[in-house]
């Protein structure tokens, strides 16, 4: 198995990466490994180990190892044991065990690509996404972009389930317990600290994450924000049609629950007072607005017709170190830290998100060492302990290339 890894990691682009790929059709055990790592509706409950065990592919028993996975993915094992298992697992499969529980072959492979190879082969969750575009029409209908972690309430004669984005699990029981008074749908909405200012965001993130790993099912002082409700059958199908103005009058008859609000809608007919509102979210503290079209159904996909509103700022700072990344990124790079003057205070701040599987798996000092990165940010985190400021959830751009300093 990691003899293909390897040669995936070897392969330059991803025409390369699918002829690889494609070789290995017919093996059923290397399948099998690809949907346990990529299937993200799969949860294990614990992290990869820190363990460098490595196992020969000759030596390799792939169904002891389907089954010894099984047991996390049931939760057999909860807690410290959990770990324990986890790096006693490490050491008798090798990397590939740890390679599955990070959920990447950390080759520059996504999900499309092994679909593309093996159609079908990764069941992927998908919900409506907004993109940073132009109304094109009016009115339309405003909302605040609460700062959190998307939720999915599957609200079934059986029972409750939740999920997140990605379609994880999440075995929230206060709020399963509530969402069981509604009536049947599916409900979608963003689960916050508080009212769902930005200055939430980390904290309901480490919240669910502790859940996600099964060390709690409880979260303190959150609401779950919800902003839409389809159909079950609609959902089965993804085919809606129903309008969103038909699907938000639904949310009005949701009975008064202790931890769930309903998002509300402001009908807006001139830019002029997008902006407005827009502006004053901004001030409260929240990270924006998300625009709707009252006579547009549900789609799964990520629309224009869905239209997010938020404040981005562009810097340049200079890379001077990095972080070792952690879980999936185990071995890799997990962070470039950088530093300037933004707005004419002094800023450093580690930046991860944006950089691709591929970008982590550059050399740090041949391709980011003393070179200029390109950072998105929405605002500038004031320490009020230090002279160094930060920056609000930075967003790698690219590397401006032949700088000498």
């Amino acid at each position: 198995m990691m003899n293909i890894v390897h040669e995936l990691r070897r392969a330059k682009g991803t025409t390369k990466k699918l002829d690889v790929l494609r070789t290995q059709e017919h093996n059923e055990d290397w399948l099998e490994c690809l949907r346990l790592m990529y299937d993200t509706s799969i949860n294990y409950y614990v992290s990869a180990p820190k363990d460098n065990t490595f196992i020969p592919d000759d030596e390799l028993d792939c169904k002891e190892m389907f089954t010894a996975i099984g047991a996390f993915i049931s939760r057999q094992y909860v807690g410290n044991r959990a770990r324990d298992m986890a790096l006693h697992c490490s050491q008798q499969y090798g990397a590939m065990f740890r390679l599955i529980l990070s959920g990447s072959l950390k080759a520059g492979v996504s999900t499309t690509s092994i679909n593309k190879a093996y159609p079908g082969l990764i069941n992927e969750f998908k919900v409506m996404l907004a993109k940073d575009v132009e109304i094109d029409s009016w009115p339309v209908a405003v909302s605040t972009k609460y700062d959190g972690v998307r939720i999915l309430a599957f609200v079934t004669k059986d029972g409750v389930q939740l999920k997140t984005r990605n379609g994880k699990e999440l075995d929230l029981t206060s709020l399963k317990e509530q969402m069981a008074t509604c009536a049947e749908g599916v409900y979608d909405g963003e689960l916050v600290h508080g009212n769902g200012m930005q200055a939430g965001r980390t904290a309901i993130t480490g919240d669910v994450n502790k859940v996600l790993k099964g060390s709690t099912n409880e979260i303190n002082n959150y609401k779950y924000c919800v902003f839409d409700v389809v159909s079950l059958t609609d959902w089965a199908t993804e085919t809606s049609t129903e309008l969103y103005s038909d699907r938000y009058s639904k949310l009005h008859s949701m009975p008064v629950l202790p931890n769930v609000m309903l998002a509300t809608q402001f009908i807006i007919e001139q830019p002029k007072e997008v902006d407005m509102l827009f502006e004053t979210k901004l001030r409260l503290g929240y990270e924006g607005i998300i625009i709707r079209y009252m006579n547009d159904p549900y789609v799964w996909a990520r629309t224009p017709r869905l239209i997010k509103k938020k404040a981005i700022k562009d810097c340049v700072l200079m890379c001077v170190d990095y972080e070792e990344g952690r879980g999936k990124y185990q071995s890799m790079l997990g962070a470039l830290i950088c530093e300037g003057t933004v707005e004419g205070v002094k800023v450093e701040v580690k930046v991860g998100t944006g950089l691709s599987d591929y970008d982590r798996g550059l050399d740090f000092n041949d391709n980011y060492k003393d070179q200029l990165v390109e950072v998105c940010y929405n605002d500038i985190v004031k320490s009020k302990s230090k002279e160094i400021n930060s920056l609000f959830l930075p967003v790698f751009k690219r590397i401006r290339r032949h700088v000498h300093v």
